[in-house]
């Protein structure tokens, strides 16, 4: 994350540095704010200008961008939702909006901006290298590996991040011949890269070559010995060498270095059993279950969450509600199924349960400017105005480029008597809002 945080530093700098902005430009001060770690700052100055730019997309990508860094994810989600629904004018600022979405864990979004770009001849490498890491994400191996080959014939691009993806695509398609070429041209003129030798090491072993695998595995893991994916590998490729004490060491230390490793513990529960110790065996394989356990039930919440959507897109509150509950019976911190119940509740005037799931959103993420909000409406509309301006106030301060929040708290204010404050609240609230 830390890599990304940096390139998005970068994009900020590049977009807009061909521009020319004053010093007292909103814009530049948000920009200023936002590498100085100022988020607050920095989300007020965006705001100001959205108000004075409300249909330039740039406010709701460096909005969404200050949230991300400020750890407010879910409100980054609904600002750069806003930044999809204006779409990007140029290169630039599809590169910045697919960036902040992958960091998102919403690879597909990011794909969908950058399409357009490539299919228009305006992609640049960085956007094309981007969009081959998003397809990847979402499993599209046969587009990933065509997006590098594009990348490739451009001559431009770092070759070893190409190599390196390109032999990560191979081995998830099964072509291990592929991968190998792909790797070892990284290892050649990069002796120094880890990744380059786990991926000869993974395809070596995959293709029944222990001997090479426990070789590779064995540069890996001097490279970056605190890394959990080589260490079990190691082991792993000890273990079919027949070298059982290296491999109970290493495997030991990945279900270390990573607790939530399933194949990690399965890998040493049936090491420790074919050494014949039967409690350490079952230690690791019960633990290895349990792991197994929660990846199906996370399987499950996505299917859910994915039907509930689906639901909501057909207008079948019934059947979402269904869905979203089923969620919440798996993971009751789960913040999207919330979300969505309170405004299902709502919706059909259940107006105990909406809150229930609002006041749920506000322990798991006190720091929501969507939560908040939603607080702020309810007591608002029970004409309890000094609790929901206490709501009003924070949602505003999370999310000062939010039309709906401003107008809100224009509300609030108008029926306590704070003429002035509700004015200006209602002229932001109309200066902010571009998207009809």
């Amino acid at each position: 994350m830390s890599q990304l945080r940096t390139l998005l530093s970068v994009s900020i700098i590049l977009l807009n540095g061909v521009f020319t902005w004053g010093q007292n430009s909103p814009l530049q001060q948000g920009l200023e704010h936002l590498e100085a770690g100022r988020f607050s700052d920095a989300l007020v100055a965006f705001a100001r200008f959205k108000e004075e730019n409300p249909t330039d997309v740039r406010g709701y990508i460096h909005s969404g961008i200050a949230m991300i860094r400020a750890g407010q994810l879910n409100d980054a989600s609904i600002e750069l939702n806003q930044a999809l629904q204006l779409g990007t004018s140029s290169a630039g600022e599809g590169l910045q909006l697919a960036e902040a979405l992958i960091e998102l864990n919403y690879p597909g979004f990011a794909a969908q901006v950058l399409e357009p770009l490539e299919r228009q001849g305006e992609i640049t490498d960085r956007g094309l290298w981007v969009l081959a890491d998003a397809y990847f994400r979402q499993r599209r191996f046969d587009e990933t590996i065509d997006a590098l080959q594009r990348l490739e014939a451009r001559g431009t691009f770092n070759r070893e991040e190409i190599e390196l993806l390109r032999g990560s695509t191979y081995l998830m398609l099964g072509k291990l011949e592929d991968a190998m070429v792909a790797f070892e041209q990284v290892a050649q003129s990069n002796p120094k890269s880890a990744a380059a030798f786990h991926g000869l090491a993974e395809a070596t072993y995959r293709g029944n070559n222990p001997e090479a695998a426990y070789e590779m595995s064995t540069r890996a893991v001097a490279l970056e010995p605190e890394n959990p994916i080589y260490v079990h590998l190691f082991g792993v490729v000890a273990h079919a060498n027949g070298k059982e004490d290296e491999a109970v060491r290493y495997l030991v230390r990945a279900t270390e270095l990573d607790p939530d490793s399933q194949r990690a513990f399965f890998d040493l529960g049936n090491l420790y059993r074919s050494l014949g110790d039967r409690d350490s065996a079952q230690m690791a394989l019960v633990r290895s279950q349990e792991l197994l356990g929660e990846l199906r039930k996370k399987q499950e919440i996505e299917q859910a969450i994915s039907a509930g959507e689906e639901a909501l897109q057909r207008s079948d509150l019934e059947a979402a509600a269904r869905s979203f509950t089923r969620v919440i019976e798996l993971d009751p911190n789960n913040w999207a199924a919330h979300n969505r119940l309170t405004k299902i509740h709502f919706a059909r005037n259940q107006e105990t349960e909406a809150i229930k799931h609002a006041e749920a959103l506000l322990r798991i993420d006190p720091e929501s400017s969507e939560a908040n909000f939603i607080m702020a409406a309810h007591w608002s509309a029970r004409r309890e105005f000094t609790k929901a301006l206490e709501f009003a106030e924070k949602s505003k301060q999370l999310r000062p480029g939010d039309p709906a929040a401003r107008k809100l708290l224009g509300d609030i204010y108008f029926a306590t008597g704070q003429k002035l404050k509700a004015i200006e609240e209602f002229g932001a609230a109309s200066r902010l809002n571009p998207i009809k």
